[in-house]
């Protein structure tokens, strides 16, 4: 999906006539129980034209997965945990970065470092490590 098409579309049969304020709300209504973020496909309303592909689980070599682990492991280790106020305890703010973290493909974890995962911690610049605080900054979910 380009940056320019929308998330929904919502489409009208030829006759049928209703206020706007009434599409509004039914399309509000439709909205509330999906997942924000997540497209929408279909037809929202009663009408669902086709279901929702299940999702498709990552598919790695033990060799990936591996790699996946130490990168993991690797990131975790320098990745600053989300700031969530003062009503959570540093251990559950490292849980939720843990979680973040876990749940992103091998493909999205390059993102923030593609290179030779490094043997001790004087192999890494010091702007390799803030690049790479910045970039899960920007993109993380």
């Amino acid at each position: 999906m380009s940056d320019q098409e929308a998330s929904f579309v919502i489409t009208k049969v030829e006759g049928e006539a209703e206020p706007l304020t009434s599409t509004r709300k039914q399309m509000v209504d439709n909205l509330k129980g999906m997942t924000p973020g997540k497209p929408v496909l279909g037809v929202i309303g009663n009408k669902n034209l086709e279901p929702e592909p299940e999702p498709v689980g990552e598919q790695l070599t033990e060799k990936e997965k591996a790699h996946k682990r130490e990168l993991i492991a690797f990131l975790l280790k320098y990745l600053d945990p989300p700031e969530m106020g003062t009503k959570f305890k540093p251990e559950q703010t490292r849980l939720i970065l843990r979680k973040k973290v876990e749940k992103q493909t091998l493909g999205e974890l390059r993102r923030f470092w593609s290179g030779k995962i490094p043997s001790s911690d004087d192999d890494i610049p010091d702007d390799k490590k803030e690049e790479m605080r910045r970039k899960w900054t920007d993109l993380s979910p």
